[in-house]
């Protein structure tokens, strides 16, 4: 088995180290750099997931592929918590094979890639949640960057959604003010009146209700930065007590008669066209200028592909952390579906996507049919090409004494296409999530109804009836079960 994995991953290109057992695969493992172990689940002196526990504590760890003979479902499910990307029954052909180590190879890749982003943005941005592979945001970030070291006003423009808050912290943290507080405010969250308060503060007395002097945004981010997010939103009336602000650097709270200098960098953002609203009477001009000392313009995220997958990628492990839950990897054609889709809401579009999906899942990887369970984006039937990743992985494999009765039949030599699966229905997709969801809360809550429910965010009753619906162990037993609270 060991020599047939080889030969049909050297064929394919991949450069391939083999081992007899886990003993001699850790050695590998520890003295030289791989991006892929295929190993066996039984082996003598060590075995399978003792290797792959620690294969995983080794710096820098390679994914693995767990291989058996006697194919179980808790075999499987053991690999998969246990860190590994995928689980191969033997026998298997070589088409079997050389899928599963495309797409692990892939995965591998794109986290390693993820990584690296994530030391140059903190580096080079200032923030590491910062995810930069286009052109086209590179550009974007430079400007910021440069503009950065200096205290000048900046007009952050581009649609909801595509990260001018992050731009905007960016440029924050790459400052000379970094030590300073960051202060965002929306302005088209808050009524004018209460918004005029909120900004510029008010004196004891200045209105009913007002029994202590309050200090506003402004004074809050004084020797910081203030955002002032949605400015297209801001009234008339405020645009130019704004403008004074900018050009006298101080302010006076409502109802006082005195006003306070301010040191503060502002930075506006805005996902409307302001320059159509100075020409249609709802912006000020002047404050436009103004504000418009060096603009930055943050691009749509369909205009910007290469950034898709690595911003996916990105939010599978915030989430995953967060939730406590291991996802391994986007499979070929939710990737082609992802780089694809419209993205009318950008960026926080889909991070909410992958968030929803690691929420509903209890673990295993981005799929076509998971993202179809919850996207509400829409795109055309084109194959696009497929993603690849070459042939310049390294493979080490490891085997044990494979059982007689599970020897491999000689695959035929010639790839042939898997069949099409059958496609997936928004109703089955749905259901089958959800009694997933509900299975792994009542087995993280050792059964216990009552904080199943909690943690699934529905009611006692709710969760009995989809427990009835989905025949869910003994949905008619006390809803607390008998080991209390």
């Amino acid at each position: 088995m060991c020599t047939y994995l080889q030969e049909i991953l050297e064929t394919a290109g991949y450069r391939v180290d083999t081992a007899a057992d886990g003993e001699e695969g850790l050695d590998r493992v520890s003295r030289y750099r791989y991006d892929l172990v295929l190993s066996d689940v039984r082996m003598a002196h060590m075995d399978g997931f003792e290797f792959l526990k620690r294969v995983r504590d080794t710096f820098d760890p390679p994914d693995v592929v767990m291989i058996s003979g006697y194919a179980t479902v808790d075999d499987a499910v053991a690999s998969i918590k246990h860190g590994a990307v995928d689980y191969l029954t033997k026998p298997f052909d070589r088409n079997r094979v050389l899928s599963a180590v495309r797409i692990a190879l892939e995965r591998h890749r794109l986290e390693r890639e993820v990584r690296t982003l994530r030391m140059q943005m903190s580096t080079t941005y200032g923030d590491e949640r910062l995810v930069v592979v286009s052109s086209a945001m590179r550009q974007t970030m430079a400007v910021a960057k440069a503009v950065a070291q200096t205290d000048t006003i900046v007009l952050i423009e581009g649609p909801s959604g595509t990260g001018k808050e992050m731009v905007a912290r960016s440029i924050h943290r790459q400052s000379a003010r970094s030590a300073g507080p960051f202060v965002p405010v929306n302005c088209g969250a808050l009524p004018a009146s209460l918004l005029e308060s909120e900004l510029f503060g008010y004196e004891k007395g200045a209105f009913t209700g007002a029994n202590q002097s309050k200090k506003g945004l402004f004074e809050s981010a004084n020797d910081g930065t203030l955002l002032l997010d949605e400015i297209g939103e801001l009234p008339l009336n405020l645009q130019a007590t704004l403008l004074r602000v900018l050009q006298e650097k101080e302010i006076r709270r409502i109802g006082g008669t005195r006003s306070f200098p301010i040191n503060v960098r502002i930075i506006a953002a805005t996902n409307r066209d302001l320059q159509q609203m100075v020409d249609n009477g709802e912006f000020r001009e002047d404050l436009y200028y103004r504000l418009r000392v060096v603009p930055i313009r943050v691009p749509a995220l369909r205009e910007r592909p290469e950034d898709i997958i690595p911003l996916a990628t990105h939010f599978m492990d915030v989430y995953g952390r967060l939730l406590g839950k291991s996802f391994h990897g986007i499979e070929e054609e939710a990737a082609r579906y992802l780089t694809t889709a419209e993205w009318r809401g950008n960026v926080r579009e889909l991070e909410n996507l992958i968030h929803g999906i690691i929420t509903l899942f209890p673990s295993g990887s981005v799929t076509l049919s998971r993202i179809r369970t919850l996207s509400s984006t829409r795109t055309d039937e084109r194959a696009g090409e497929p993603i690849g990743i070459g042939a310049e992985g390294a493979v080490a494999v490891v085997d044990d004494d494979t059982p007689a009765s599970s020897r491999y039949e000689e695959a035929p030599r010639e790839r042939t296409p898997p069949p099409e699966p059958p496609a997936p229905t928004l109703a089955r997709d749905r259901g089958e999530a959800e009694r997933a969801a509900i299975l792994d809360a009542l087995q993280r809550c050792a059964g216990h109804r009552g904080r199943a429910a909690a943690a699934l965010g529905i009611s006692r009753t709710s969760l009995w009836r989809k427990m009835n619906k989905y025949r869910i162990g003994d949905a008619n037993a006390p809803a607390d079960g008998a080991e209390g609270d």
